[in-house]
């Protein structure tokens, strides 16, 4: 049995975490969401679940005590998990913020809610005050999965490659054989 986890946890002076208020037999405590940078502009990677209330109330919060807001948001793959919280985030964050995400292949120009979102490419760099990230495209888990790297750091979030106590999991339904 692992420790229980706050749902906010200061990881590091640059790492934030937030867990997505949905516990479950996949999410364990609930989905690691970050927010990562050191300045009054952010990026928040991975949103949630859509509709977990308690989630956007603990951001919200955390984002008002810290005199911070959310530039950026980077999307690790399209389960629901990660980029089902979108609209409820961008309610928050305003109409301002820019959403990536690497392009499912089956999708053009995809958007979630109706909110654009961007295609983010292989090795893609972007930064806030005190992160500089870089996006390595990792398909197996989905086919647009994405990890994310912090040079500051040393650090990797992986998105759904590690998955707590089994890693071994795979959606398959865009590859072909």
């Amino acid at each position: 049995m692992s420790a229980v986890l706050p749902i906010v946890s200061r990881l590091t002076p640059r790492v934030v975490r937030v867990l997505g208020c949905n516990p479950g037999k996949m999410t364990l405590q609930g989905t690691n969401t970050y927010i990562i940078g050191t300045g009054k502009k952010r990026i928040l990677l991975d949103t949630g679940e859509k509709g977990k209330k308690d989630y956007i109330k603990k951001l919200k919060e955390f984002l008002h005590q810290e005199s911070v807001s959310i530039e950026q948001v980077i999307i690790t793959h399209w389960h629901g998990d990660h980029i089902g919280g979108l609209e409820d985030v961008t309610s928050i964050i305003g109409d301002g913020s820019i959403a990536w995400k690497f392009p499912r292949s089956d999708i053009k120009n995809e958007s979630y809610d109706g909110i654009t979102i961007h295609n983010l490419q292989d090795q893609q760099e972007l930064s806030v005050e005190g992160a500089s990230l870089r996006i390595i495209y990792t398909p197996g888990h989905t086919a647009d999965h994405v990890v994310v790297y912090m040079k500051e750091e040393n650090a990797l979030f992986s998105g759904d490659c590690i998955l707590g106590e089994d890693s071994s999991r795979k959606d398959t339904v865009l590859y072909k054989p």
